[in-house]
């Protein structure tokens, strides 16, 4: 339990350090996180059907796709554009690239807790042969 709280909070950590150059806001965008945050609790909740190491399978793969897909529309959008404007393509480019950054925050906040469940879905298949 310590383990996965410790993780949790180094990735916090590093979020944080690695945002606090510019404006916090410049990197909080709601589209980009609904389009990651709901595919991932859906597929959670689907995969709680099964388990909960495969809630947590579900909801890991679910948000680093739903992130490499939101981040591949966005570029749709910021590529079609009618006026060319540099500065205009450059910030569409930074709130584009937020999809894959939620989703990989998500990763990172889930894994530890895939790893717990391995090990001990791993312990316990041993203890009962």
């Amino acid at each position: 339990m310590g383990e996965r709280f410790l993780h949790v909070l180094l990735v916090i950590f590093i979020i944080f350090w690695l945002f606090t150059g510019d404006s916090w806001l410049a990197f909080a965008d709601f589209q980009s996180l609904i389009c990651v945050a709901v595919p991932t609790m859906t597929a959670f909740m689907i995969g709680k059907q099964r388990s909960r190491l495969a809630a947590l399978h579900c909801a890991m793969h679910a948000s680093w796709i739903s992130g490499l897909l939101g981040t591949l529309i966005f570029f749709s959008f910021v590529l079609n554009q009618r006026e060319v404007d540099v500065i205009g393509i450059m910030w569409g480019t930074r709130v584009a690239l937020l999809p894959i950054t939620y989703g990989v925050i998500g990763v990172l906040l889930l894994l530890p807790f895939v790893m717990v469940g391995k090990d001990t879905s791993d312990t316990g298949s041993a203890q009962n042969t």
